[in-house]
């Protein structure tokens, strides 16, 4: 396992390295170019990892220096100067009006941390301003609490030996010019110090990576007033990661309503209670939800120092989760104990009463209570004793579930009545669960639909005869008309044959009218018979390649009519479910109207497509025919329902209705759209499914 930390930090100095918060540092200068040389790289470094820098030049370097050699040594110093992220001051603007270093060092990293800024990294003169307090400037050690790295700058000439060795005692690192080359020197009590921090830090890590709970280290963020508003997450463990589902690295320096929005407003008050913790050092141990992670705590919170806070914490979302499912559970079992309409008994072996619902309280005309303790027999039956039928007594005597239908008059009716065994871990039977369903109604409506059934069967059989006598009826119908016209057809061909040549072309053309008006009569009842079937005729739903049956129509038009020329253009069409014979006599209807209506035109066009609309698959059949006018669209599908004069177009007034019954056998529906002489349009769609 692992600690995540956010401590490291680049310090730009090549000699120094990394350094962690809380490091302070010092210089031991002679010029102003020496200054330059390290706290250029040092500032540019803090620049570049989110870090709110303030520099107090020293007496020597005036802040112009500083700004000109920032904006040529680091690329972008302009645009970090303008976004607020560097401030560069006089040594004396530094210190006006500051009660001690600590003060100006807590007020700018509380304005870094507000402004989104990882920690503070200052440089400022290390030199005492009253003479009498030493060689080192006081507070320097009170950085080592918080989120700053500092570097203190002395000038050699104004320090003798034994100030310059009270100066490297009082920080981490000393940098000294040394024969035109910098040095860092480290002191022997500052070597020693190392060691046993090391030390410490390594059985700590230890023993922070190891832990099974999770811990975080953060420091709280205040408002104007001084209240908690937010904190910065500063530390944190692999459980902590686990725990929570947040990646350290990425969360490490940022805000928690950052990292958690809308925390300020969970009713946990999370920033509320760590705020306390920080700021009074009160400890806290609470269990509450994280409505940002969806996850339930346990939580102990405690100070380190003034305005920072730790926590240790384990997830106990499943523990919660765990309850709140048992006290559900509890409360569901109670509600539906009492809501469910079965009469229900709970009972020990001794027929006694331990708990019943509220029907069977209110069936005994007793409150649940009252029912305790009273044999069930005495209660239900009035008897002294169990009935001979009991199914308690059964399963009692043998450990099974029983099942019995008893009438009692008492509970007014007929109840089927279970009882099922209950037994302890140790598999000694207790009692029985005692259900008794009312099925009084259901009797009296197994009756009614026994002889509704018998009712049903004798209508379904006229029907059948009806059936039958219907279709034998239309095929004598069929057989009967036919007869004539067959002979009306069959001696006027005779007629014609024999005198035709003899005729004049007005009597001609009165025995051709006969003949047609007999072939028409004919399909008229071929299309009459094919409509009654479809009512009858049962569906083969199967498969159909919609593309394949257009093409196959469209090329049976035309060996049919060799004189019609159209243009046909055919879109995408997927397959569909039906019945192949009856989908094939739908576009025979629908193609030949179109190929009919459109030879009046110049360019006949036909089109057949399809498209999804709403999850359903619609196919299409268009022309530029003579169309039609759509306030009379309601008369499209109807029998005999003709549009257009049967002078100017020929057809029997079936074949949209055809048309209509297939699809509504199919389960699906179908309409028109047109505009007169403008040509229309046939739309139908077809169910996925068989409807029942």
């Amino acid at each position: 396992m692992r600690a995540i930390s956010f401590n490291n930090r680049d310090s730009g100095i090549p000699l120094i390295g990394d350094l962690a918060w809380g490091t302070h540092l010092c210089q031991l200068y002679q010029t102003k170019e020496d200054l330059l040389e390290i706290l250029v790289p040092y500032f540019r470094a803090g620049l570049e990892n989110n870090e709110f820098c303030v520099w107090a030049t020293s007496r020597t370097l005036r802040v112009k220096d500083a700004k000109e050699a920032m904006a040529n040594g680091v690329a972008r110093f302009k645009q970090y100067e303008k976004r607020g992220q560097i401030e560069i001051v006089s040594h004396d603007r530094w210190l006006s009006g500051a009660g001690g270093v600590a003060e100006p060092i807590v007020s700018k990293l509380d304005k870094a941390i507000s402004n989104g800024f990882d920690g503070l990294r200052l440089a400022c003169s290390g030199s005492p301003e009253k003479r009498g307090d030493g060689c080192v400037y006081p507070g320097t050690d009170q950085i080592a609490g918080y989120n700053v790295i500092g570097l203190f700058e002395y000038p050699r000439d104004k320090v003798d030996a034994i100030g310059i060795m009270e100066i490297v005692k009082s920080h981490r690192f000393a940098l000294v010019r040394n024969a035109g080359s910098w040095e860092v020197i480290e002191s022997t009590e500052a070597r020693v110090m190392k060691d046993a921090l090391k030390r410490s830090e390594e059985n700590f890590r230890s023993l922070f990576s190891n832990m099974s709970e999770g811990f975080a280290y953060h420091r709280i963020v205040l408002d104007r007033q001084g209240k908690p508003c937010d904190y910065i997450f500063l530390e944190v463990n692999e459980a902590f990661e686990r725990f929570t589902g947040l990646e350290g690295r990425s969360i490490l320096g940022k805000r928690a309503t950052e990292v958690l929005p809308g925390i300020e407003k969970d009713p946990a008050d999370w920033i509320g209670r760590y705020g306390h913790v920080a700021l009074t050092g009160e400890p806290a141990q609470f269990e509450s939800y994280s409505s940002a992670l969806e996850r339930w705590y346990s939580v102990s919170a405690f100070r380190p120092h003034p305005g920072y806070f730790a926590v240790t914490f384990s997830d106990i979302t499943e523990r919660k989760r765990s309850e709140g499912e048992l006290l559900r559970a509890k409360k569901e079992w109670e509600k539906t104990f009492d809501s469910v309409p079965d009469l229900i008994a709970i009972l020990d072996g001794s027929h006694r009463v331990a708990r019943v619902n509220r029907a069977m309280a209110e069936r005994l005309d007793m409150k649940p209570e009252q029912c305790v303790g009273v044999k069930c027999h005495e209660a239900i039956h009035c008897l002294p004793s169990p009935i001979g039928a009991c199914p308690h007594s059964k399963s009692i005597a043998d450990g099974r579930e029983h099942v019995e239908e008893v009438h009692e008059p008492r509970l007014g009716g007929v109840f089927l009545v279970s009882t099922t065994p209950m037994y302890d871990d140790s598999r000694k039977l207790l009692g029985c669960v005692h259900i008794a369903r009312d099925i009084t109604e259901r009797k009296k409506a197994e009756e009614a639909l026994t002889n509704a059934h018998r009712e049903l069967q004798e209508h379904a059989a006229r029907l059948e005869a009806a059936n039958r006598e219907l279709e034998s009826f239309s095929y004598s119908v069929s057989h009967d008309l036919r007869s004539p016209l067959r002979a009306i057809a069959g001696f006027t061909q005779m007629i014609l044959d024999d005198n035709g040549k003899s005729f004049d072309s007005e009597t001609l053309r009165k025995f051709n009218i006969v003949q047609e008006n007999a072939q028409k009569m004919g399909r008229l009842i071929d299309d009459l018979l094919r409509l009654s079937r479809l009512g009858r005729t049962e569906i083969n739903r199967v498969k159909v390649d919609i593309g394949l049956l257009v093409r196959e129509v469209l090329q049976e038009i035309r060996v049919t009519e060799p004189g019609r020329e159209f243009i046909a253009d055919l879109h995408d069409l997927p397959a569909a479910k039906g019945d192949p014979a009856m989908i094939r006599q739908l576009f025979v209807n629908l193609l030949s109207n179109a190929v009919k209506f459109t030879r009046v035109k110049k360019n006949p066009r036909i089109e057949v497509g399809s498209f999804e609309e709403s999850g359903e698959r619609i196919y299409y059949v268009k022309d530029n025919g003579v169309g039609f006018d759509m306030k009379y669209c309601n008369k499209l599908f109807g029998v005999f329902q003709r549009l257009v004069s049967e002078s100017q177009f020929e057809g029997t007034g079936v074949g949209l209705a055809i048309v209509q019954r297939i699809v509504q056998r199919h389960g699906g529906r179908v309409w028109a759209e047109g505009k007169l002489q403008e040509g229309a349009a046939f739309y139908f769609a077809l169910p996925e499914k068989e409807q029942r």
